[in-house]
């Protein structure tokens, strides 16, 4: 499963996605912690000096001199339609690529046709540019939730089809992955969990996905607005997050230490996992929005939420962040032996997520957000005591 040794960086890698928040993630820890070169292919549309400002950002959170993005080390070119994709070939030949890193995909959960054209069919045309440019590596971005629904543990291997997808998304990329596999190319598949901010600061750039979509959802739908009774779905049960700095270690000593054709988990140990009544908590004494509700009613599943009986805005706010919440509240039992291993080696830092640092993060988004700083600024911290219905 491990190298012996640690294997040489790639004289050059694509990067695909770097103008997104994972795929920005990476370009930083390959310019920091490598000596590889990288070419970032990105359609016109995104202007070549906020892909290097993005990164540098990244590169600042690493501890790294943002001036990196603007060396020589990081190359962007015109990413061609999907269909003329095979036009990248003789730059990345001049430019002597030997891996691929593709982390652009599609999270739109139930646009089929959209989720088919990116994870799957985007991901086939780069495993074909990939055979022409005799490629040494396909690395894969998947995400930790392609297995589906299912009770079992979860291993690092290909799975089977299970008997229910918690979206279309997830299993877009358990069909790409079969593809990776089998394309004949040399492979290494990692599957991230949710993606949270840093571990310490808290920062994060990212869209509102995941937790920051239940927070977004709070920001933009309750904030301002006078609620006698606030209704939350948030069962003690864990979160499966990875902090970025968690996933960029992981990734940089996955490149480094594992053999060809390995598909590794990059998740959060789970004895220490925050959970979703840990994330209400912290809500409570983070913000001061919760000093305005006299009942607070924390509920086990959807199933428990009186729906008929909330106001149109609160029931938009439930079903808003309904995917999420059900997603983070299944029982996901993801195998590490390769996390484990990477970690007993010293190549990995232990940075699992908690509830301190889960806390660092839901301090970070407020910081950002005009209308919960606004709410928070000279407000005692503790909020007054409020009905908790289970």
């Amino acid at each position: 499963m491990l190298n012996d040794n640690p294997r040489s960086d790639a004289r050059c890698v694509m990067l695909t996605g770097a103008t997104g928040y994972v795929g920005s993630l990476l370009a930083a820890v390959l310019l920091a912690r490598t000596s590889s070169k990288v070419i970032a292919p990105v359609r016109n549309k995104h202007g070549v000096e906020d892909v290097r400002a993005r990164i540098a950002v990244e590169l600042m959170a690493l501890g790294a001199e943002a001036s990196l993005v603007d060396t020589d080390r990081f190359v962007v070119v015109e990413l061609p339609p999907r269909e003329a994709l095979s036009e990248l070939a003789p730059t990345l030949r001049a430019h002597g690529v030997t891996e691929i890193v593709h982390s652009a995909g599609s999270v739109d959960y139930f646009n089929a046709s959209t989720l088919q054209e990116v994870n799957v069919e985007l991901t086939r045309a780069l495993l074909t540019l990939g055979h022409a440019i005799e490629l040494e590596r396909f690395v894969f971005i998947s995400t930790a939730f392609s297995s589906g629904y299912t009770q079992r543990p979860i291993a690092e291997t290909l799975h089977t089809e299970p008997e229910e997808d918690p979206t279309e998304y997830t299993r877009s990329k358990r069909v790409a992955e079969r593809d990776v596999a089998q394309s004949g190319l040399p492979y290494l598949i990692l599957r991230p969990s949710i993606v949270v901010g840093h571990s310490h600061t808290g920062q994060y750039k990212g869209r509102p996905y995941g937790i920051y979509q239940f927070l977004n959802a709070m920001d933009r739908l309750m904030l301002g607005h006078s609620v006698d009774a606030f209704h939350v779905v948030a069962p003690a049960c864990e979160l499966p997050l990875v902090h970025q700095d968690a996933f960029q270690d992981g990734f940089i000593g996955a490149l480094r230490y594992l053999a060809d054709n390995n598909v590794m988990h990059l998740v959060s140990d789970q004895p220490q996992l925050p959970t979703m009544r840990d994330m209400v908590d912290i809500m409570l004494t983070d913000t001061a929005y919760f000093h305005e509700v006299s009942e607070l009613h924390i509920h086990d599943s959807l199933a428990d939420v009186p729906m008929k009986e909330l106001t149109k805005r609160m029931r938009t706010w439930v079903e808003f962040s309904a995917v999420n919440t059900e997603i983070a509240t299944h029982t996901w039992d993801f195998q590490l032996p390769t996390l484990a291993a990477l970690r007993q080696r010293g190549v990995v830092k232990p940075q699992d997520a908690d509830r301190e640092s889960l806390r660092a993060c839901i301090r970070g988004w407020v910081a950002h957000s005009e209308k919960l700083t606004k709410q928070t600024t000279g407000v005692s911290k503790s909020p007054r005591t409020v009905e908790v219905l289970c």
